[in-house]
Formats: C-alpha cells, structure tokens, sequence
C-alpha cells in the first residue's frame, strides 16, 4: 500500500471510517451518471471539431 498518493489514502481512510453510504436506485444512479459522461464525451468531441 506505499504506493497510494495522498488522495488514494485519505479515500482508504474514509472507507475504513465507514464514512461512504449507498445510495437508492443504484442502477438508476448509475445510467444518469453514464448518461452525463456521455454527453460531457460528446461535447468534448464537438469543440475539438469546431477547433
């Protein structure tokens, strides 16, 4: 575990305080989340174009 930056402990830590908590609807949770990278993937690829 030496190979952990900073931030990679401090989220180990907060797992083992058991700080995190699941949500509801996880797999509805989860298609919004890809719905927004998708369309964050897009919009990236249309100002490369528009460069």
């Amino acid at each position: 575990m030496n190979s952990l930056n900073h931030e990679e402990k401090e989220l180990l830590e907060s797992v083992k305080k058991e700080e995190w908590q699941s949500v509801d609807n996880v797999s509805q949770e989860i298609k919004r989340y890809q719905t927004y990278a998708s369309h964050q993937i897009n919009q990236q690829k249309i100002e490369v174009t528009l460069s």
